[in-house]
């Protein structure tokens, strides 16, 4: 047996090589660094992250590999010991535990006729990528009231292109055409919220707020129908009507458009499990118009 090492999310982590050439990460000893300390990870953070490292990993891993799983399957599962890690750990995480669910979503992974201990470095890169998403979950916050990555603002005055420059280096991007949702980064086209990094008029259809990435806008979404006295003890067909209501909205279309995408418009805010609170902020973001998508260009 053979072992590489690769210092990972704070983490020593060595894998070993087995004959069969599968890959394992053996379980790290107690003495686990601060970043393996139980902590708790916003849920929009966790699905944000999740997605962007292992929706799509295991074409990373063909043909030098073999698998009977899918990639939906591959997160389905991890998702799956996400959230039981959750329960266990009353709604808390650690790169550690993460690091063993990953492990167990590629579990059957093998190299196909190729000795398991020859170009081996290279397809542990590949695996890390699964790996790497730990230390993201657990170090990506999006405050309430943190700064803003971009400064946000019309370029010569048009609604129609939003310019997002870097802060700290001036590099950015034009987000143009498209809609209001998704030029603003506002898939739940909210007018206003403490998540935002500023708001922006446009004609005829009055001020909304602003933000700087997709995770930012989603998040003050979910805030503002999870903690809203308005909101959060109401049935989403209660919901919509002051969300979206009837002097700017179809409201009645509205909520029938929630249901036929498999929203129950008959549960109760509050008691939303994840997979309910992810259809339904999709499903608002969709009626929106977030998936209207304009053109970016890049400075």
């Amino acid at each position: 047996m053979r072992k590489l090492c690769t210092f990972l999310s704070a983490i020593f982590i060595c894998l070993p090589v087995f004959a069969d050439g599968r890959i394992t990460v053996p379980k790290p000893d107690d003495q686990t660094s601060i970043s393996d300390k139980l902590t708790y990870v916003d849920p929009e953070v966790t699905k944000f992250v999740i997605r962007k490292y292992i929706s799509h990993l295991s074409t990373a891993y063909l043909p030098k590999y073999t698998t009977d799983k899918k990639d939906s399957e591959i997160l389905s599962e991890f998702l799956d010991d996400y959230n039981q890690m959750l329960t266990q750990n009353e709604g808390l995480v650690s790169s550690t535990l993460l690091v063993e669910a990953c492990q167990r979503a590629f579990s059957n992974l093998k190299r196909k006729g190729i000795d398991p201990v020859v170009d081996f470095p290279k397809e542990v890169l590949i695996y890390n990528q699964c790996l790497a998403f730990g230390r993201e979950l657990v170090t990506t916050h999006t405050e309430q009231h943190s700064d803003c990555k971009y400064e946000i603002s019309k370029v010569n005055g048009s609604q129609a292109r939003i310019r997002y420059v870097n802060k700290e280096d001036g590099s950015g991007f034009v987000r143009k055409d498209g809609t209001i949702a998704w030029r603003f980064f506002n898939p739940g086209a909210l007018r206003d919220s403490p998540y935002k990094c500023t708001r922006l008029s446009t004609s005829p259809n009055g001020t909304f707020a602003a933000f700087d990435s997709e995770l930012r806008g989603r998040m003050s979404l979910r805030q503002l129908l999870q903690t809203s006295p308005l909101y959060k003890n109401k049935t989403v067909s209660q919901v919509i009507p002051k969300y979206a209501p009837s002097k700017e909205n179809d409201t009645a279309r509205y909520v029938r458009n929630l249901s036929a995408l498999g929203v129950n418009i008959n549960k109760v805010i509050s008691e939303l499990t994840e997979v309910e609170w992810d259809n339904l902020l999709d499903s608002i973001a969709q009626i929106e118009g977030w998936n209207n998508a304009g053109t970016v260009e890049y400075f």
